[in-house]
């Protein structure tokens, strides 16, 4: 085999290296690291999703975006395994394995021929195989490792391609380079590698044979054993020079085959191209520095630059962030800097060196536009490990050879056994980081607590029948909804809901560590329940749940389990959701209720609806706000709430803006979401109507962010029709005791709005009316109208008159829901020369553009050019 030919004891070592990488990466996959992750359940749920709604797409928008060709890979092991964390890591681990051939054949073609060639290519796979950095993320399940694989056969490829001037393998490269782009975002830098050594190659002349080194110690060191051929395996003679660059344009159109179904979808939405990658690019970052410090850009570029490559040479903690060089070398990172000047005085006349520190170059690239991670410099990996060999080789080879006649190469070969032994057993260490390094042994540890808690919410429910009161936020989490999926796949009709607990304990699952993560605040909870006819399913209860309500559950559960007492449990709002009792010497939930209290079927754009809401105050001024949401489809973007609350002069008197504790990029389509959020007003709110908006902001991918907060959503609707945007009225509040309607009306404005209602008084010291009105709107309307409100004395003259938008214009007439009352208060003042006498009080609609008003439809009330008048007033 072509993979093994070389030296008899390098050939054992790498047999020998490729069973430590199937050992290492196979061995208790499921168990290691001990809990999954939730990049890894987005993946899988992802993967759910499509197995039960079969359609083929290029890019997954959920979750920031990723690309869909790992989930189609996924389907497989999932369908044979269930799902498990075995399954959503048997792919990406056996892409890790197959890293390693890879690596070697990669290393061993691209240098030139010399007798320590397959040492490095040997030295490269064993980091690879023992690698911090390569290890943990394919046991890990995430996609990113399938780019490395696919990466390196693309170079491969392509280096034969240009060594042998045989164009079928620049095919082969295409091929595969339009599979990496379709593995993990940084792989869309890849074209960069080969058009940057297309470019370089065209400054090489091939020559049959070799040339000498230049004489020189430095140059001796440097450049022994090299010559001025192509570098290649088997080839000599001059080369065209066209070569690399047919060959780039046989491999970018071939690729472009096999990416144009990705492509064609960023050509549609071409802001999942670039979305994530702007969230993490140093501009943005320091966008977000510089509102707070005032540091300049270029001392922000300067300082960031050098403490990412300090972190490049670095160790970090194992499994999530394992450090880029190996953790068993002290000072490794010193040989890699050493193999990276090798390379660039050997570049200048070998262009394998050229293409590896092109490829090293580009992988690193990240460290200099963006906040780095472990993942984006994932392409850098197989090249730094190169270096790496080359920086311990060389210089090993250098020193022995003026000492032996052997050059050094059983002192090489010893070199490698020992980095095969050492790299062994420092991996070994991964799996027991609490006994060798003292580090956490888990991914995060709010994986490992989410990963327990739904297994043990899973054996409670499916194996022992009990139905289990749980924290929402836990049942949000993706991995609770992954692990959870098969056995909870839709909700339970909730047509009779005392039906669904009847006789079964409650257990209310309360994780220890919940005060530690949540700071003592709960979401709703959702209750799990064994269903009819062995169906398992959830019934979703909403509210809000302050520390005072959470001890008063955990009391309320020992109340009713001691006396057989039903008690009602109630939300943050201090409306009733649930009652405990007892039934066959077990507490049993009864839900009350499960629906908004105020029904408000709003939809921002086709990916959200804002099904309605329940508002209440906790302590007479701080207004809490339950908002149920639900997906619709699959959403890119993050959004944000922007949340107000608007007296009658339609100013803001209360304000929150802030992200949904569950990001809307992870919301599933279908999926309710219960968010609440709190109100505090600047001052002491007076006994009044109030008015609740609401809007929704993204971070925009095709336009310039348009506000203080973000790219408002405006293609809002209710019911179908349209609603100007962005902030939507939801509903009116009363704040205090607010005086009631007192005379019975209809008034009809052109088949459009009716008066149904008003209510005058009249303050004595200031002689001001307050005039409060009730109307309704008899369908949506599209039209804006502003309310006119006239004192009219016996002559049909205007003794005083107000006009004004409802609410000061805060609640336009084309935002009103149809069938709903509408409570308005407007303030009259008189003027100082008004007369005593008899007045009447009239109020009319119109179009503040056209001053056309509405007409009166009705032979009940009187009419005066459009004006319905309500009453009769003295003055005395």
């Amino acid at each position: 085999m072509a993979l093994f030919r070389g030296k008899p004891i390098a050939c054992i070592l790498l047999l020998l290296t490729l069973l430590v990488t199937m050992a290492l990466h196979l061995w208790r996959l499921e168990d290691f690291p001990p809990a999954i992750s939730g990049d890894e359940a987005d993946n899988g749920l992802e993967v759910l999703l499509l197995m039960a709604d079969p359609q083929l797409i290029a890019f997954a928008p959920s979750n920031a975006g990723r690309e869909a060709m790992f989930h189609y890979m996924l389907m497989l092991p999932i369908a044979i395994f269930g799902p498990t964390a075995f399954a959503l890591r048997l792919i990406p681990t056996l892409a890790g394995i197959l890293i390693v051939p890879l690596a070697y054949r990669w290393v061993r073609e691209l240098l030139p021929p010399s007798p320590i060639r397959i040492w490095i290519a040997l030295l490269t796979a064993i980091f690879a195989a023992t690698s911090p950095w390569l290890l943990p993320i394919s046991r890990l399940g995430l996609r990113g490792v399938l780019l490395i694989p696919a990466m390196l056969a693309a170079y491969l490829f392509f280096w034969r391609g240009y060594v042998r001037q045989q164009y079928r393998w620049f095919v082969w490269s295409g091929i595969f380079l339009g599979l990496a782009v379709n593995t993990y975002t940084a792989s869309r830098s890849l074209p960069l590698a080969f058009i940057a050594f297309a470019v370089v190659s065209l400054f090489y002349r091939r020559v049959n044979g070799g040339q000498p080194s230049p004489p020189g110690p430095l140059s001796q060191f440097l450049g022994e054993g090299e010559s001025r051929s192509d570098g290649g395996e088997g080839q000599g003679g001059r080369r065209d020079i066209l070569t690399p660059l047919l060959g780039l344009l046989i491999t970018g159109l071939t690729s472009l085959l096999v990416f144009a179904p990705l492509g064609w979808y960023f050509l549609n939405n071409p802001g999942a191209f670039i979305y994530r990658s702007g969230q993490v690019s140093l501009w943005a970052i320091y966008q977000s520095l510089h509102a707070h410090t005032g540091q300049s850009f270029s001392r922000f570029l300067l300082q960031t630059w050098v403490d990412n490559l300090i972190w490049f040479g670095q160790i970090s903690a194992p499994w999530r962030d394992g450090g880029p060089l190996p953790p068993w070398i002290s000072g490794v990172s010193i040989f890699c800097a050493v193999g990276v000047v090798i390379a660039l005085f050997r570049a200048r006349r070998q262009p394998g060196y050229a293409f590896l520190l092109i490829t090293f170059g580009l992988g690193i690239l990240p460290i200099f536009i963006g906040r780095p991670t472990t993942m984006r410099v994932i392409l850098a990996a197989p090249a730094t490990y190169a270096l790496l060999a080359l920086g311990l080789v060389v210089p090993l080879q250098w020193v022995t050879r003026r000492l032996t006649a052997t050059g050094g190469l059983a002192l090489t070969a010893s070199l490698a056994t020992a980095a095969l032994v050492i790299g062994l057993v420092s991996s070994i260490a991964l799996f027991q980081p609490q006994r060798w390094f003292g580090l956490p042994p888990l991914p995060t540890e709010w994986d490992y607590i989410i990963d327990a808690a739904t297994e043990r919410v899973r054996a409670a429910v499916i194996d022992e029948g009990q139905s289990v009161l749980v924290p929402q936020a836990v049942i949000n989490f993706p991995t609770a909804q992954f692990l959870l999926q098969a056995d909870f796949a839709s909700p339970l009709p909730v047509d009779d809901p005392a039906r669904l607990a009847q006789g079964e304990h409650i257990v209310i699952f309360w994780p220890d560590e919940w005060e530690r993560w949540f700071e003592n605040k709960l979401p709703a909870f959702t209750l799990l329940t064994p269903g009819v006819e062995g169906q398992v399913g959830y019934v979703e209860t909403a509210g809000q749940w302050e520390p005072s309500q959470v001890d008063a559950l955990k009391g309320l559960v020992q109340t009713a389990q001691a006396s057989g007492a039903a008690t009602t449990v109630v939300d943050g709002t201090g409306r009733p959701i649930a009652q405990l009792v007892e039934a066959d010497r077990a507490v049993v939930l009864d839900v009350l209720r499960t629906e908004p209290q105020y029904p408000l079927p709003l939809s921002f754009g086709d990916e959200i609806r804002l099904l309605g809401y329940d508002a209440a105050f906790v302590d007479g001024q701080t207004l809490d706000v339950g908002l149920f949401w639900q997906a619709q489809r699959n959403i890119l973007a993050d959004h944000s709430l922007l949340l107000q609350l608007i007296d009658r002069q339609g100013q803001v008197v209360a304000e929150t803006f802030s992200q949904f504790d569950a990001p809307t990029a992870g919301w599933f389509p279908g999926q309710l979401i219960i968010d609440h959020q709190l109100l505090r007003p600047t001052a002491e709110l007076t006994p009044d109507i109030y008015l609740l908006k609401a809007g929704l902001v993204k971070i925009n991918y095709k336009e310039p962010i348009r506000s203080e907060y973000g790219e408002w959503v405006t293609d809002i609707s209710r019911n179908g029709q349209s609603l100007a945007g962005p902030l939507i009225p939801l509903g009116q509040l009363p704040i205090g005791d607010v005086p009631p309607v007192e005379h019975e009306l209809v008034v009809n404005f052109g088949d459009q709005i009716h008066l149904t209602g008003y209510r005058l008084s009249r303050n004595l010291s200031t002689g001001r009316f307050q005039i409060l009105l009730r109307w309704q709107a008899s369908q949506p309307l599209s039209q804006d109208y502003t309310v006119t409100i006239q004192l009219l004395d016996a002559q049909e003259a205007i003794v005083a008159q107000i006009d004004r938008p409802p609410f000061g214009g805060a609640y336009p007439t084309s935002t009103w829901p149809g069938d709903t009352p509408i409570i308005d208060i407007y303030d009259l003042d008189l003027p100082p020369s008004v007369t005593a006498g008899s007045y009447r009080l009239a109020v009319g609609l119109y179009d503040f553009e056209t001053l056309e008003r509405l007409p009166i439809n009705t032979e009940e009330t009187p009419a005066f050019t459009n004006l319905a008048v309500m009453q009769q007033v003295n003055l005395n």
